[in-house]
């Protein structure tokens, strides 16, 4: 009896969400102004706020997914960074922080 009064909505924003996922997998970019195109008419404020980034800066997007390179390595570097320098918070910086990170 639930099923019949639950609304659709979340289901099409999940398939909304879910969908650039594969895309990226495909390397599909042709996709990409439909897509933001769906959402941004969509009735669901959340989903049209979803879409506001990527339409944004369309081509960076778009070279973001047809592209092989990728940015994750420094990123969990610095991400390593933040999280020692917050662990240090209070204590000598410069030089305990030199032997944290050169000698870990």
């Amino acid at each position: 009896m639930l099923a019949d009064v639950r609304s659709p909505e979340p289901s099409h924003a999940h398939e909304h969400i879910r969908s650039p996922g594969s895309m990226l997998q495909t390397r599909q970019t042709s996709d990409l102004p439909s897509w933001i195109g769906e959402g941004s008419g969509s009735a669901l404020p959340g989903l049209a706020g979803f879409t506001k980034g990527p339409a944004a800066d369309l081509n960076a997007v778009t070279f973001g997914f047809a592209s092989d390179w990728s940015s994750g390595v420094a990123e969990d570097r610095i991400c390593d960074l933040e999280m020692l320098k917050r662990l240090m918070y209070g204590r000598p910086s410069l030089p305990l922080l030199r032997k944290r990170v050169l000698l870990p």
